[in-house]
């Protein structure tokens, strides 16, 4: 399991626990406090549509009676009857009414009283029935006790009840308008528990997804660190951290990067020991080669009799080695200077390297019948003179040594994109693509037959390689079998005329 999920899921589950536990709690309390509220607000409103009722049937009715009177008088006179009307003669009028409104709909119904003294002690006998719509189980005798404008609340039926509240008529109050209206099924707690349940998912799902998001980001730095120490595992030293903050994981990034340092310098030591060692290897089997042949050619010599002409052969053979430790001695001299690096630079014309090449090489790459073609330059390269004209003189020797009878061996110097570029080519026998990447490491001869035979001791390249390297330079080879090779080395021209 990944580090940042055993994080998460216990935090996650220990903040649901809390979170609907609480919910569980308060919710009882808050679905009665709605539900309360609701109610109160719903015969608050029955009150307020009873009274209304009751001005519009006192309106309609009068409005009825005095429809086409002629005068105050008459006005008065249908008023009066109003008021002492008899109740058969109110129920079509109030009938007229309803059939105008929207009860039905709206769960409404109603009943009209007419009070008279009748004096015989009995109050509830004095009221007389005008109309009645409703199928209310509720007798005169129930309704009695109602005072006007105090609501009462009736069940009836399964999960139903009854908003009922008495009012008087303003233009006439002896009569009494009872007003009665379903009042909704009291959905309003299951409504409040599913908003709670719903509030608590959707709280729930927040909760989760700020933890993923804070997790992830609190442990981004540890994936960070574990795929870099994935990927330095499988070799790739450039791998390196980015701090951030003054955190125990920020101090642990600081310390990768120290380690991975650290590490990268003993790899560079190390693989600097082991050049040195494979150097040291080669110039030892270099060195034994002509010592054992001086050696023993000088033994044979003193040894047995010999005619002129063996004792001749001989000799030459002895100086011919001996010529190679001599070049050999000077060869490494010069990487010993180079490592130094304390060569003078100034600038240098190319023309001027390119005429010394020339004339240096013009007599062998004529005995061996290689044209050797110098381009004219009007460029400069900034550089110490002796080690340039040492590159190329080396890079033009090898590209004669791999030519034969009617090859050619190109040089030229130009400047080419705020850069000089030195090319060295030939129409020789090419390199293999695997011996490419070995030709600069020192004692490595791509013909070795050859390279004895013309005193070769396999560190020109290598040579190169190095002042290519202190010129800040860089050097590539390009080369097929059979067709040529052609080395380009390109100089930084920041500090050139």
């Amino acid at each position: 399991m990944k580090y940042w999920m055993r994080i998460f899921i216990p935090a996650v589950m220990i903040l649901l626990i809390l979170l609907n536990g609480l919910l569980l709690i308060q919710r009882q309390q808050l679905g009665d406090l709605l539900v309360q509220r609701a109610e109160e607000s719903e015969k608050q409103g029955i009150i307020e549509e009873a009274e209304h009722q009751a001005n519009a049937v006192s309106r309609y009715m009068k409005e009825w009676y005095i429809k086409g009177a002629a005068d105050r008088n008459e006005i008065d006179e249908r008023l009066a009857a109003w008021r002492n009307a008899e109740p058969e003669e109110i129920r079509p009028i109030m009938e007229g009414y309803v059939k105008n409104q929207t009860f039905p709909q709206r769960g409404v119904d109603l009943r009209l009283y007419k009070y008279s003294a009748k004096n015989d002690g009995d109050t509830q006998k004095n009221f007389s029935e005008c109309y009645r719509n409703d199928t209310l189980r509720k007798s005169l005798a129930d309704l009695y006790e109602l005072k006007s404008g105090e609501l009462q609340v009736i069940p009836r039926g399964f999960n139903e009840t009854m908003g009922v509240i008495m009012r008087e008529l303003p233009d006439c109050p002896d009569y009494k308008l009872v007003f009665i209206q379903s009042i909704t099924p009291n959905n309003t707690y299951d409504g409040v528990l599913n908003i709670i349940q719903i509030f608590g998912l959707a709280a729930s799902a927040l909760v989760v997804i700020v933890l993923l998001v804070s997790m992830r980001s609190l442990t981004k730095p540890v994936s960070e660190l574990t795929q870099a120490t994935r990927e330095y595992a499988k070799g790739d030293r450039s791998q390196r951290l980015d701090p951030i903050g003054w955190d125990e994981l920020a101090e642990l990034a600081s310390l990768f990067n120290s380690m991975a340092d650290e590490t990268r310098r003993l790899e560079l030591v190390e693989e600097d020991a082991g050049r040195k060692q494979r150097f040291l290897d080669s110039f030892t089997h270099e060195l034994r080669t002509p010592l054992t042949n001086i050696y023993g050619y000088s033994e044979l010599m003193k040894r047995v009799q010999l005619s002129e002409e063996d004792r001749l052969r001989y000799l030459d053979y002895i100086m011919h080695e001996s010529r190679r430790l001599n070049r050999l001695s000077e060869e490494l001299f010069n990487l010993t200077v180079l490592r130094e690096n304390t060569a003078q630079m100034e600038q240098v014309s190319c023309a001027a390297l390119l005429d010394t090449v020339r004339q240096s090489l013009q007599e062998k790459a004529g005995r061996k019948g290689v044209s050797l073609v110098c381009g004219n330059s009007d460029c400069t390269v900034y550089g110490n003179a002796a080690l340039l004209e040492s590159l190329c003189t080396n890079l033009a020797e090898n590209a004669v040594r791999a030519c034969g009878q009617g090859d050619e061996v190109r040089i030229s110097a130009r400047a080419e994109d705020g850069e000089t570029v030195l090319r060295v080519a030939d129409t020789g026998m090419g390199i293999a693509p695997d011996q490419l990447e070995h030709i600069t490491e020192p004692f490595y001869r791509v013909d070795k037959a050859r390279s004895r035979a013309e005193g070769g001791v396999g560190l020109g390249l290598y040579l190169c390689s190095e002042i290519v390297r202190i010129h800040g330079a860089a050097m590539s080879f390009d080369s097929r079998e059979g067709e040529g090779t052609t080395v380009t080395v390109r100089f930084r021209r920041e500090r050139a005329n």
